[in-house]
């Protein structure tokens, strides 16, 4: 039997004001053609599908058309789709009627029977081989389990912790014999995340969950939440997060992107390969080595081909400039504002490469000449994390883009 797994799409989200719709088109048409190829039993979906509780109808439109077009093309092959912690439950429900019609099958919340007692029977999802139907395996597909849907008389990780293996442990006994699947949005315990400096660090936080736990009355588990693809520690080799879509941020500019392929015999054994898809537009860091270097950042810039009127800009990169505080003078902030606007570049942000300070400083003591200050959208972003100490959502970011955009065809 096999199974694609994937997660985290994020369908919706922008970077620094940026649209995204033409990547997730990109990323969608690639996984399309990759289930046309591989002729999966099962394509598992595995939480985050939109970036926002109330994605743009453009992030809704992509996702229906790329449904349509997986299940036209690949008539029997099961979609299972869960929620992620970016979901609404009643946005992933709402084409229910859509969805029975072609064959998907949403698990977006947990539900309960008319004791208050969690419904664990629906979450149990019998599959079959296509090329063998008497080949067979169940996935256990747990929507996300929010940290404050607990029943009040246990700490809300080990209430997850239990729904999930009691749902695990349900699937054992009514398929007896059968290999196991289950897929789920949630932080394992003892998995690498990147700590906001560039730097990768294996951490547990209070929220995880053990995994390697769950592992072993299962024959693989396809996870979803963290974005960088990777194989859970001390689970023998069946603990999967897919990784996501497209990077959300610099910070994953280094990640590698694609699907597991899951080649699940009948007694349970697995082959796990990671298929890689290269995205539309890359991530690009441009930093300063020491303090005076921003010639060589100039260079870096100036590597770049040159925007020539009328050049498509589709797979132009995003570019973060990362300078020392003593480059922001106003001479250099006009030399990169006017190189970076003759190359095939999306400036989203400069920044400083001082150490971040334990208390921030008052907007008054930010130098005018900051070079963030060179776009509108990067003043606003600036002028949300003073007020609000912190990022500004990307939803927001949308949204003002959006308003920018209707300015400009307005005139």
């Amino acid at each position: 039997m096999k199974i694609i797994h994937t997660a985290d799409w994020h369908l919706g989200q922008t970077l620094y004001g940026f649209d995204r719709t033409a990547e997730y088109q990109h990323f969608l048409s690639w996984l399309a053609e990759t289930v046309r190829q591989q002729r999966p039993d099962a394509l598992l979906i595995a939480g985050d599908i939109y970036d926002s509780h109330h994605p743009a109808p453009s992030a809704q439109r992509i996702f229906w058309d790329f449904l349509d077009q997986a299940t036209l093309e690949n008539p029997g092959m099961r979609v299972i789709i869960t929620s992620g912690n970016h979901d609404l439950a009643e946005e992933l429900d709402a084409p229910a009627a859509v969805y029975r019609r072609i064959g998907v099958q949403v698990r977006s919340q947990l539900s309960y029977d008319a004791k208050e007692n969690p419904d664990l029977e629906q979450l149990l999802i019998p599959i079959e081989c296509l090329s063998a139907p008497e080949e067979m395996a169940v996935i256990v597909a747990i929507p996300y389990l929010p940290a404050g849907t607990d029943d009040g008389e246990e700490a809300a990780t080990e209430w997850q912790q239990r729904i999930i293996s009691d749902a695990i442990h349900l699937a054992a006994k009514r398929f007896e014999g059968m290999p196991i699947v289950a897929m789920a949005h949630f932080f394992a315990d003892g998995a690498i995340v990147n700590d906001g400096q560039g730097h990768e660090v294996q951490r547990t936080v209070d929220n995880a969950l053990d995994a390697a736990a769950l592992a072993t009355m299962t024959n693989y588990m396809a996870l979803g939440h963290l974005h960088k693809a990777q194989q859970m520690p001390r689970s023998d080799g069946k603990v999967w997060y897919a990784g996501s879509a497209l990077a959300m941020n610099f910070g994953e500019e280094a990640y590698p992107h694609g699907v597991n392929l899951v080649n699940l015999s009948a007694d349970g054994a697995i082959d796990v390969s990671q298929l890689e898809y290269k995205p539309l537009r890359q991530l690009l860091t441009f930093a300063e080595e020491s303090a005076g270097d921003i010639e060589g950042v100039l260079k870096q810039i100036a590597s770049l081909p040159k925007a020539d009127k009328g050049t498509p800009d589709d797979d132009w990169p995003y570019v973060q400039l990362v300078l020392s505080p003593s480059d922001t003078d106003a001479s250099t902030a006009e030399k990169i504002k006017s190189l970076t606007t003759s190359r095939q570049m999306r400036l989203c942000r400069v920044t400083s490469n001082a150490p971040q300070q334990q208390t921030g400083d008052a907007p008054d003591n930010k130098p005018a000449t900051d070079l963030q200050y060179l776009q509108p959208a990067l003043i606003a972003r600036d002028a949300y994390q003073q007020a609000h100490g912190k990022e500004m959502p990307d939803e927001v970011a949308r949204l003002l883009a959006e308003i920018k955009r209707a300015c400009i065809a307005s005139h």
